[in-house]
């Protein structure tokens, strides 16, 4: 879907404190050779009274309208992103980021799309700033915590998790990078590849029964679907809504000068984006994700936010944001239009 007329105006991210890789091997907490093949430095870990996901949210929140030049009464829509846990059952965490943030009247949602969510509230937030043209601003924001015992961050297929969050402002008053063109791929087939045999049914995941994404992932591939196929729609995927983003712009994925996937680990980056579009390794944003670890929908907005303020963004760069996960496939694709604003 082509934009023209909507921009980012601001980003945010808020992150606690990292734990070294070397520390969890030392501990007998991560792997030492899957360590070695990741070549993860360290993640961002929620210690005793570090934060929780709605404070990452909000954090990220403020520091993204605080350099976008809205005010919150700006915001006419509000999407916020989880795959976890919001800390809280039966409850909007959309509406607490709102209260947080002195927004007075918005539309308060929580997107559930794995981490997937942050992008697709990118196109819907664009639709409704394109429908609605007297709401001039719209803010996302993505942020997940994976605690001890429910889950173990350490033993996760092909990354590490991370605690944080972040956030963008888009705006229709302009900002530092044009939003050109949102793409979305469903393939439903392939949703079981984080729900492997789990039954459904009441709540369950406790210290008894831990999130376990490694035996789904293997419970799925070996009796839904097979590797091959699955890699198959995998990169059928990926190819979709890259070839949609150049019918629409004109921009083929290799002509962008900086490349934004999940923060996982670097063979998984390649096999999963970087291999179906052939793409150089050295324009994604995979160093800065060796701090940080796997965030979860956080993650685009995050490497975003550290592009940003790195000096690294240009007025043309082209900027390719790829995610996938939970049988969708996403594409953002960004031009800057000016030097990032100075952060707050």
């Amino acid at each position: 879907m082509r934009w023209d007329d909507v921009f980012i105006a601001g980003t945010g991210a808020s992150l606690p404190a990292g734990v070294t890789a070397a520390s969890a091997v030392a501990a007998g907490r991560y792997d030492a050779e899957v360590a070695a093949r990741s070549r993860q430095l360290a993640v961002t870990v929620a210690g005793d009274g570090a934060g929780t996901a709605p404070e990452f949210a909000v954090g990220a929140a403020r520091r993204a309208l605080a350099g976008s030049g809205h005010e919150p009464g700006d915001v006419g829509i509000l999407l916020h992103a989880v795959v976890l846990h919001d800390g809280i059952d039966a409850w909007n965490p959309a509406t607490y980021i709102q209260r947080e943030l002195g927004i007075t009247q918005c539309v308060p949602a929580q997107l559930r799309m794995v981490c997937n969510g942050s992008l697709v509230g990118v196109t819907l937030a664009c639709a409704f700033l394109r429908a609605l043209p007297a709401q001039p601003a719209a803010l996302i924001t993505a942020s997940d915590c994976w605690p001890d015992p429910v889950i173990d961050r350490w033993d996760a297929p092909g990354f590490v998790f991370g605690d944080g969050g972040g956030a963008v402002v888009l705006s229709r008053e302009g900002g530092f990078a044009r939003l050109l063109a949102t793409a979305t791929h469903t393939d439903p087939e392939v949703e079981g590849l984080t729900r492997g045999a789990e039954p459904f049914g009441p709540f369950r995941t406790s210290a008894d029964n831990p999130i376990d994404l490694r035996r789904r992932a293997k419970e799925f591939l070996g009796t839904a679907m097979p590797d091959e196929e699955l890699w198959k729609r995998w990169d059928d995927g990926m190819r979709a809504v890259a070839d949609e983003v150049t019918a629409d712009t004109g921009i083929r994925p290799d002509d962008v000068e900086h490349i934004i996937t999940p923060f996982l680990d670097p063979s998984n980056v390649d096999r999963q984006y970087l291999t179906p579009l052939g793409l150089d390794p050295a324009r994604t944003t995979w160093e800065h994700g060796r701090h940080i670890g796997h965030l979860g929908a956080a993650d685009y907005f995050v490497a975003l936010d550290r592009l940003a303020g790195s000096g690294q963004l240009a007025p043309r760069d082209r900027v390719l944001v790829l995610g996938a996960a939970g049988g969708t496939w996403c594409a953002v694709l960004l031009e800057i239009v000016a030097p990032p604003p100075a952060r707050p």
